[in-house]
């Protein structure tokens, strides 16, 4: 299936153009333009994509293969390093994206190259960030700093914690499981990330 996301900011917004630009590509590949192929969002740029009402109708019906038009980029995401997490996700769940006016075409040899070079940037981003962080972190401790107190579950706790929240359990019942907070049950369930890989219908 292939389908088409349109965001604007505000309900005053007008997401025609993207709209008919979006169609006139799907007819012009040879597809039709069916109900509901086109989800609308609206929010700020900055949103988080998962927690937006669009996406979320959208997220449960995507499969292996199939494809998202969107007008530019930035109808994703304003941010960078959330771009490039939803490249990373797109390209493991096998989902291409179009992107009409970057030009970007995942499902091509030159698309993937683009994003792989954007995922390439990031990650010379965060190990240039991670090495001033140690740099700091290192001279605090020869200053006699203590940093922050022990983690409330180890990696393995924190592992069994999202198997059962997969699995169902709530919040309350992990949080008295594991005699912890539930503010730090959400955060391990969180550190799982906004996207889950998708099934190959």
């Amino acid at each position: 299936m292939i389908y088409g996301y349109v965001r604007v900011s505000t309900d005053e917004q007008n997401d025609s153009m993207q709209r008919i630009e979006i169609e006139r590509y799907l007819i012009g590949h040879g597809h039709g333009v069916a109900p509901d192929s086109i989800i609308r969002d609206v929010a700020s740029g900055n949103t988080a994509l998962a927690t937006r009402p669009g996406w979320a109708r959208l997220y449960p019906r995507l499969c292996r293969g199939d494809t998202i038009i969107v007008w530019r980029l930035d109808r994703i995401t304003r941010r960078l390093r959330d771009l490039i997490d939803f490249l990373a996700w797109l390209d493991k769940s096998e989902i291409g994206l179009v992107s009409l006016h970057d030009p970007i075409d995942t499902r091509s040899a030159s698309g993937r190259l683009v994003s792989h070079v954007f995922g390439a940037l990031a990650e010379f981003e965060r190990a240039q960030t991670l090495e001033r962080i140690n740099a700091g972190i290192t001279a605090a401790r020869a200053r006699g700093v203590r940093f922050g107190r022990p983690a409330a579950l180890s990696l393995s706790q924190a592992a069994v914690i999202r198997e059962l929240h997969a699995a169902g359990k709530t919040m309350r019942e992990l949080a008295d499981f594991a005699a912890v907070g539930r503010s730090t049950i959400k955060q391990v369930v969180d550190r799982a990330g906004p996207y889950a890989t998708v099934d190959p219908c």
